[in-house]
């Protein structure tokens, strides 16, 4: 698969964390209508890779069979930084 960014790559290496740490944003159903595909939900997560400030915008598919599964995430640019340093770090 392609990715756009360096940090996007990076930002696997804390995936475990982001998915940890990540709040719920909202559900969302298959508009496809696929075949044992229930919805979607959406979880967001500030994290820092290369001093940068990202929010991961990470995505759970829930199939008939299996339950929720890590399906993708994003990373959309963020201008300030943090007041804090709980977000999940990594330089690289």
């Amino acid at each position: 698969m392609k990715s756009k960014t360096r940090e996007q790559v990076l930002s696997i290496r804390i995936l475990d964390q982001m998915l940890e740490n990540a709040t719920f944003d909202h559900h969302a159903p298959d508009e496809k209508v696929r075949p044992n595909v229930d919805s979607f939900s959406y979880f967001n997560c500030q994290c820092i890779i290369n001093g940068m400030t990202f929010n991961a915008i990470i995505t759970t598919k829930r199939t008939m069979p299996y339950g929720d599964k890590y399906y993708h995430h994003y990373l959309e640019n963020i201008k300030i930084k943090p007041c804090s340093g709980t977000a999940p770090t990594i330089t690289g």
